[in-house]
């Protein structure tokens, strides 16, 4: 199978560590992981891939088998793992995302950012899909007002806006009732401090800016959502 570059959410487990990442390239067999705590190579690890609202937890055993260093801007550290699935259900499950056209209808977008060009970006490159629609708005109370009105799949929040930081809209959604599932993605400028702010918020899946916004509308529009998901 041609190795497909798709953005789930990586937890990469051993013993009382968790490391939370994202994949990149992705096959049924091998993962780039992306990540800046870096195992000796051959470490195993557990890995559970997911991503909530459309791809339930996937269990694999993982070998590192490869490490890439940071080589430039939007090129960070990871690691290649060979994976073996903890179930023949999960692996079917994985091969089946990666391979098969999805069947559920429309996914809609809500993002939250304060940069009107990256905001036209994610527009502009939605419309190249066949099922996403992204709406967009400046700042934490506008998506607020936004998220009131339900009926999105995702939300897509930068981290650093006026007024409340994305990480303050990720914290108020989880604590919110009829809100707390809805599945977010934070993207940001800010590394490490960014990354932590919104992961003990309770973000789903960090990325770091430059996003390839491309990548990330084509593996939510690859993914079968559950209509009971939309918020």
């Amino acid at each position: 199978m041609t190795a497909t570059v798709t953005l789930l959410r990586a937890e990469l487990v051993r013993g009382a560590t968790t490391i939370v990442g994202h994949t990149t390239v992705l096959t049924p067999t091998r993962a780039f992981v992306r990540t800046d705590e870096l195992f000796d190579l051959g470490t195993s690890v557990e890995i559970v891939l997911s991503f909530p609202g459309a791809l339930p937890a996937l269990r694999f055993r993982g070998v590192v088998i490869e490490h890439r260093h940071p080589s430039g801007p939007g090129i960070g550290s990871g690691l290649w793992f060979e994976l073996q699935a903890q179930s023949e259900e999960d692996q079917a499950r994985l091969s089946s995302m990666l391979e098969l056209a999805p069947t559920s209808p429309q996914v809609r977008v809500l993002m939250v950012e304060d940069s009107a060009l990256t905001r036209d970006v994610f527009r502009h490159v939605a419309r190249s899909t066949a099922r996403v629609s992204v709406d967009t708005v400046a700042d934490a109370d506008e998506a607020w007002a936004k998220l009131a009105t339900g009926g999105y799949h995702v939300l897509v929040a930068d981290h650093f806006l006026s007024a409340a930081t994305g990480a303050d809209l990720i914290a108020r959604v989880r604590a919110d009732a009829k809100l707390h599932t809805l599945p977010i993605i934070g993207i940001s400028i800010g590394g490490k401090v960014a990354r932590d702010a919104m992961l003990t918020a309770g973000v789903d899946l960090f990325l770091e800016k430059p996003v390839d916004v491309r990548h990330l509308m084509q593996t939510i529009d690859r993914l079968d959502w559950l209509e009971e998901s939309a918020a």
